[in-house]
């Protein structure tokens, strides 16, 4: 089976790892398709169109468009996927390319990334698909499951790619970083920064530094995914956000080896340990859903360095035998294929 992803733009390069991870893991074969690049965050990408356009003929994403069985619409709020072949047709190709002639014959499948727009506007959504023939929905955190006949599949993270393995070097997670050298690095990487509780973060690690000034809050924004993901790994602990549920952040932190502290409610966790069929005390989430519960666990993560040790380990262990790419690569292509 031919699987082609089709989105504006890939959330934190998770459309990506989710494509590789069907090529490496599965017989099928997944393709992705981007139109817009978030440029400061330099996100990987396989068929860039701006790029690949510029340079080559259109071929490869008109053979790609025509020929693949199932096609995968992410991030709906950024386009109108039912008029956008006309435009796109207007912008790359010299005739008529249509909704429907691109999606006769295929399964429609509709992803949806935790977006503000689709918490806000489900009923729309609902009624939308209708009109757009979708077969399925996939939502890729259970808060999102409130969208008629949604399926919960997660993102995955390739463990095994040097960005994300642990560092084997310093003790207690102490690194120099800018210059300072003995401080434990309090991190969070909001992407985007919208609900994320950053100002609410950034008062609890003022406090926190109150009473271990060996502290400092870590703030990773508006850089490129690499250089990200390198300074992550020289965290401390990591923090995700109170909107009870977890980000893409929570997965990176935890693949590093790195304690997450975040604010899944219980639907979430009952939600996770169904998909991966384990039970709540496997899931290395520390969870905290308020102010006074972030600092409480911050404070004793500071205190007790070997308790961070044995976080970090079950979470590293966690990503790389439960939390798994080919794990997730088979439910999707199982989904597909029902």
């Amino acid at each position: 089976m031919n699987i082609l992803n089709i989105t504006a733009t890939d959330p934190a390069g998770a459309i990506y790892n989710m494509a590789n991870a069907v090529n490496k893991f599965t017989e099928h074969k997944s393709r992705v398709i981007s139109f817009a690049k978030v440029k400061q965050y330099n996100f990987k990408d396989d068929i860039y169109t701006e790029d690949r356009l510029k340079i080559e003929s259109p071929d490869e994403v008109l053979w790609l468009l025509e020929n693949s069985d199932t096609l995968i619409f992410h991030k709906p709020q950024e386009l109108e996927w039912d008029n956008f072949f006309i435009d796109f047709e207007n912008k790359f190709f010299k005739r008529k390319i249509t909704y429907n002639e691109i999606t006769k014959g295929k399964q429609i499948i509709f992803q949806h990334h935790g977006e503000p727009y689709s918490k806000q506007n489900v009923f729309e959504l609902s009624e939308r698909y209708k009109s757009l023939k979708a077969n399925k929905i996939i939502v890729v955190t259970p808060d999102l499951l409130n969208i008629k006949n949604s399926k919960y599949i997660p993102n995955c993270i390739p463990v095994n790619d040097f960005t994300y393995i642990p560092r084997l070097d310093g003790k207690n997670g102490y690194y120099p970083i800018n210059g300072e050298s003995n401080v434990r690095f309090l991190c969070q990487s909001p992407t985007p920064t919208c609900n994320k509780n950053m100002e609410l973060f950034a008062a609890v690690c003022h406090k926190v530094k109150e009473k271990y000034p060996d502290t400092r809050q870590f703030l990773l924004y508006n850089i490129s995914q690499f250089e990200c993901l390198r300074l992550k790994r020289l965290a401390y602990l990591g923090f995700d956000h109170f909107q009870g549920w977890y980000g893409l952040s929570s997965l990176e932190f935890m693949s590093m080896g790195i304690p997450v502290i975040n604010g899944a409610d219980d639907n979430c966790v009952k939600h996770i340990n169904e998909f991966f069929n384990i039970d709540e005390k496997q899931l290395p989430f520390i969870i905290a859903n308020d102010e006074n519960g972030l600092q409480k666990s911050i404070e004793n993560l500071l205190d007790k360095p070997g308790l961070r040790g044995h976080h970090g380990k079950k979470s590293r262990n966690f990503m790389e035998t439960i939390w798994t790419e080919k794990y997730i690569a088979d439910k999707l292509i199982e989904y597909i294929l029902l």
